[in-house]
């Protein structure tokens, strides 16, 4: 098809139209990030154990929105007694089950650690939220709380909703 055009009301069922019309709509003027208003928007921080609570707010993964209406809770794994690690929280757009969800994705072990690659094909997508940095025999861990951007390949906050030149 050279040619298309969308959305208009159907007629007698002669429209239809799919959810990968609306993403590819949106994906148009959204990019991927989470929304900076307000600036808790899908915050991570710890809960004193090893667990970490990501605060309710929006992001976009390729015209897909996903929102956390609550605080969420999401488990980390006990670190190594003699190695760092670095885990990352994403947002994982996984286009085979239709949905998106917040995990935590475990790094490798090691006296340097770097942070685990995000899935970026055809049937997921991932996004940063944060990266969480183990010291070795440690409970302890840091957030590095800058969200993926749709201005970087890096992590930051979605900067602005219109970032597409037309």
């Amino acid at each position: 098809m050279a040619e298309k055009s969308s959305f208009f009301t159907s007629l007698n069922g002669d429209r239809k139209y799919k959810s990968s019309d609306f993403a590819e709509y949106f994906s148009t003027f959204i990019g991927n990030g989470v929304f900076p208003n307000p600036s808790t928007n899908l915050l991570v921080t710890s809960n004193g154990d090893m667990t970490i609570n990501l605060s309710p707010g929006f992001a976009w993964i390729n015209g897909y929105m996903y929102h956390n209406t609550d605080n969420l809770t999401l488990t980390v794994e006990h670190t190594d007694s003699a190695l760092k690690r670095i885990d990352r929280v994403v947002l994982k757009c996984d286009f085979i089950n239709r949905e998106i969800k917040a995990y935590v994705k475990k790094g490798s072990f090691a006296s340097n650690p770097v942070a685990p690659d995000l899935e970026r094909g055809v049937n997921a997508y991932e996004l940063s939220i944060s990266d969480i940095f183990f010291l070795s025999s440690s409970l302890m861990f840091a957030f590095n709380n800058s969200n993926e951007s749709i201005n970087s390949k890096s992590l930051n906050w979605l900067g602005i909703l219109f970032n597409k030149t037309l």
